[in-house]
């Protein structure tokens, strides 16, 4: 049997529980792998055409967080929509 545990802050974790796992660190995405990841998952699992996901890529690349991607598309359906949320979530203009 295999058990996979993930974590955002292995400080919260006891030292129990630490101890039964191997821990493994993950670089962060570079700029063009988190692109393509986001235009993946918003694409093919969130059903957003090729250039809304592009966009939403190229604004949110500064987060590194591709479920910030996620949340913004389910919101904005167009480039417009984006800019708001963006401007509303990050305070910056596009």
């Amino acid at each position: 049997m295999s058990v996979f545990a993930g974590c955002n802050d292995l400080k919260r974790l006891s030292d129990a529980i630490k101890s039964r796992f191997i821990k493994v660190r993950f670089q962060p995405y570079t700029a063009e792998r988190f692109r393509d990841v986001v235009v993946t998952v918003l694409t093919m699992r969130e059903g957003v055409n090729q250039g809304l996901a592009e966009y939403i890529a190229e604004v949110g690349k500064h987060t590194g967080d591709p479920r910030e991607a996620i949340a913004i598309a389910r919101v904005a359906k167009t480039k417009a929509n984006v800019d708001k949320y963006v401007e509303l979530l990050w305070g910056q203009k596009t």
